[in-house]
């Protein structure tokens, strides 16, 4: 290696180092402490809040009898909580008690912590199908961040006579976050027949799609009308090619196992999936084809195969996982096939579709194509965000990127940001290395807060050397900006000596 490619890989690795010092650095008055130099209270705290984790409700009592002062009274009492509202496996227990949890939310109303119970009573209530409780404690969940408890919601709905399956098949796009809730919404909408067994079965394969192997097999049960038949769903699932090796039969549940085959045969080995589908693609409709070249096509994507464009151009018009659209996507724009990344987007989800990147990648396929206004308009809708597509959208107008006007706030705004209610006990928490905790407590009051007080406060954050709540506060900005804030460079001082001794440009 040359002496200047070793400067090079030097100084960006010590630019990189820098940059991880800054996204994982907290305050020096609040950096972690290591757990044998806690006090003892703080010790049997973090052994509390484990318990509660693990939802072991016998344990987190008696912990909690040990440090009844604790100055984090909300949190002590719903580490105590918590666990009485699951089991061990972290399922709803719906004979979980109502009145120490109605308590604690009247008595914590407002606070962050109220709204983390009132999110863990709602699934209670979900599970029980308790829906008009439900329902009022629903209206009053600020964060509402839970796909699960949002599932309930849905099915909340069901019960009343409205159909949601629209709303549903929005919604139901990552089974990593499924939860019982999602579960039970499939299979009641299923029941009541506002999902069909197409809904269903494309639900099973996303969970396999996925690797999320428990959610699918859960999902079978909402198939209750037509159910498979147990042994040819394993095959399916564990052994693939032993069940694509009977062919497929002329019934439509022949069809969905090969389809699910094949989408657990391509998370392992694409090729030999295109291979094994090619022999049995023509017992399919042309749906299904598209459905299983669309799988088979985003397990190749993701291993970088250059297979994958050709088998995702057989994947037109296919209901496919949110990933495996903008897996086609990509690999569309790595072709250089712009009429197929025009197409490609157009069949997103609208949910999808409407993300910057991808419509700016839209307005660039019409742009290729020549449909120069339509493309213009699509790039103005996203240019005056400050996000990265949003300036290269920007670009595309002929607009100069100018940095906003710099809002400067006073040293006594910044005071007062300090002193806002819960960022004492955030900093107890990041103290404690208890950074989820951290970050509720921090970020609660943000969503209440003007450009200005945002700005004052992620100063403060700045000033007492919190820096990723520097960065994550100054960005929630809208009117008004501190890109100083939002493009920290605390270390930059260091940067820019090992960039000069070794020769090179900081810039």
């Amino acid at each position: 290696m040359s002496i200047r490619l070793y400067r090079v890989y030097r100084a960006a690795g010590l630019a990189l180092a820098a940059a991880a010092l800054v996204a994982c650095s907290t305050a020096s008055a609040v950096k972690p402490v290591p757990l044998s130099q806690l006090t003892n209270d703080d010790q049997i705290f973090v052994q509390l809040r484990e318990a509660a984790r693990t939802n072991d409700a016998a344990r987190a009592a008696q912990l909690a009898s040990m440090i009844p002062n604790y100055p984090a009274p909300s949190y002590l009492e719903y580490f105590q909580l918590k666990p009485q509202l699951f089991d061990s496996s972290g399922h709803a227990r719906i004979d979980a008690p109502d009145a120490p949890v109605l308590a604690f939310l009247q008595k914590y109303d407002g606070q962050a912590i109220a709204d983390r119970l009132r999110n863990d009573y709602l699934t209670v209530l979900g599970a029980r199908h308790d829906w008009p409780n439900f329902d009022q404690q629903y209206a009053r969940f600020v964060l509402n961040d839970d796909t699960q408890v949002k599932c309930y919601a849905l099915e909340s709905r069901a019960a009343r006579g409205e159909n949601v399956a629209d709303a549903a098949r929005a919604l139901l796009v990552d089974p990593k976050w499924y939860g019982d809730g999602c579960v039970d919404l499939v299979t009641a909408l299923a029941v009541n027949q506002q999902f069909s067994s197409d809904d269903v079965w494309q639900q099973i394969r996303l969970a396999y799609e996925q690797n999320y192997t428990s959610t699918g097999s859960k999902l079978v049960d909402a198939l209750s009308n037509q159910p498979p038949d147990p042994v040819l769903f394993g095959q399916a699932t564990s052994t693939p090619p032993l069940l694509l090796a009977r062919g497929v039969g002329p019934d439509t549940q022949s069809h969905q196992l090969a389809l699910l085959a094949i989408t657990r045969m391509a998370r392992n080995d694409p090729a030999m999936a295109a291979a094994t589908f090619a022999s049995v693609a023509p017992s399919l409709s042309s749906p299904e084809r598209a459905i299983g070249w669309g799988t088979i096509a985003y397990q190749a994507a993701t291993k970088q195969m250059p297979s994958a464009v050709d088998w995702y151009r057989l994947s037109v018009n296919a209901p496919l996982s949110n990933p495996a659209y903008e897996w086609r996507t990509r690999t569309a724009l790595l072709a250089g096939d712009w009429t197929m990344v025009r197409w490609s987007i157009e069949q997103m989800p609208a949910a999808l579709r409407s993300q910057p990147s991808w419509v700016y990648w839209h307005a660039r396929a019409l742009k290729q194509a020549g449909d120069t206004a339509t493309a213009n308009q699509e790039f103005a809708s996203i240019s005056q965000g400050f996000n990265f597509y949003g300036q290269l959208a920007s670009e595309e107008l002929g607009q100069k990127i100018t940095v906003p006007p710099k809002t400067t706030v006073t040293d006594a705004e910044i005071q007062q940001a300090g002193n806002t209610p819960g960022f004492d006990l955030a900093q107890r928490f990041y103290a404690l290395n208890l950074r989820l905790e951290g970050n509720r407590e921090w970020n609660w009051p943000l969503r209440n807060m003007s450009d200005r007080q945002l700005i004052a406060t992620a100063e403060y954050a700045r000033r007492i050397e919190l820096y990723d709540r520097t960065v994550n506060t100054a960005d929630r900005t809208k009117s008004e900006h501190d890109f100083s804030l939002r493009y920290l460079s605390p270390f930059k001082d260091i940067v820019e000596r090992d960039a000069q001794s070794n020769g090179l440009d900081v810039e």
